[in-house]
């Protein structure tokens, strides 16, 4: 892909967002006007979906449905659009938003979705079972430099949990503490066998996962990559050049919105 083209797929980006943005600021205050007492609410998504989004992470959670569905992040370069038959892997699937996503666009594909604290879980659970989705395995483990067990320092916000308890304390306020089961990237993929596209979230460990998974990261392995990174507790030019070095085109996005968060593309 040339320089011009990737100026072009952000300047796009870039116009929708400013189009869509007051719109979605007026759904969002509607929302809570019809807020009941029950913990979750019930949203409408596009391409026809619709999430259970617990009530405890507003507003917080509507910022993660403005950056998958309307932002795109994980989409601003076109080849990274999940399409039909592709095997797709969702490290840090959360409640499942990029996930569902990712099936409903590869209907007859398959996708992963690795997601390790409970409540987090049941909710990806429960919106899988919502969009009636049959393509998506679902995996409760961390994705960790060992397999075992790990300990989730779990975020009040829960999109912010993390193996580190400086992340949590710096970008959160820490609930608790959860023992979950660990496994090792190389040993997931190596399971799963030729992965389309693998997007990795998961809040500050990035740059040691990358490391420990040099073997697997190459792209007859994995084809396309999409890591968010989070510079104060991992290196975007250490993550990009782990990549590089392993034989993938790097491209790096930084997102106006969310100058804590950078986007790296490898294909």
């Amino acid at each position: 892909m040339s320089l011009s083209q990737v100026v072009d797929y952000l300047r796009e980006s870039i116009e929708l967002r400013i189009n869509v943005f007051p719109i979605l600021t007026l759904l969002y205050s509607s929302l809570f006007s019809f807020l009941n007492k029950k913990y979750y609410s019930l949203i409408a998504l596009p391409h026809g979906l619709k999430a259970f989004l617990p009530l405890k992470y507003f507003p917080w959670i509507w910022l993660n449905v403005l950056h998958i569905y309307y932002y795109r992040d994980y989409e601003q370069l076109r080849e990274f659009i999940p399409r039909d038959n592709w095997t797709i892997v969702d490290i840090g699937a959360f409640v499942g938003l990029y996930s569902i996503k990712a099936a409903r666009l590869a209907f007859e594909g398959r996708v992963y979705a690795v997601e390790p604290t409970p409540f987090n879980y049941r909710f990806l659970l429960a919106n899988i079972s919502l969009n009636k989705l049959s393509n998506v395995k679902t995996i409760n483990v961390c994705i960790s430099t060992r397999s075992g067990t790990e300990k989730i320092y779990v975020a009040k916000y829960g999109a912010n949990s993390s193996l580190l308890k400086e992340y949590v304390e710096d970008m959160d306020y820490l609930e608790k503490v959860v023992e979950v089961k660990s496994v090792k990237l190389e040993s997931l993929i190596r399971q799963i066998g030729v992965v389309d596209l693998m997007k990795i979230d998961i809040e500050g460990i990035e740059e040691e996962i990358i490391k420990n998974s040099r073997n697997v990261l190459k792209p007859k392995y994995v084809k396309k990559i999409v890591v968010e990174v989070h510079p104060n507790y991992s290196s975007v030019s250490t993550v990009s050049n782990i990549l590089e070095e392993n034989g993938y085109n790097v491209a790096v996005f930084s997102c106006l919105e969310a100058l804590e968060q950078v986007f790296v593309y490898a294909y």
